[in-house]
């Protein structure tokens, strides 16, 4: 999958930011692994990260 190297980037700088937001994006990302809607799970991803 294309997102799953951007996910991972994503997933590092929320460590660095903010730890409690690491469990939200996996959760995220392991339901837009199961979501037939990927692109609009990882809209909702992007969405999340304010910093």
């Amino acid at each position: 999958m294309i997102l799953d190297d951007q996910a991972a980037i994503e997933i590092y700088f929320c460590i660095r930011s903010n730890y409690n937001c690491i469990i939200r994006q996996i959760y995220l990302s392991l339901t837009e692994i199961f979501s037939a809607n990927s692109v609009l799970a990882w809209a909702r991803i992007k969405k999340y990260r304010k910093f």
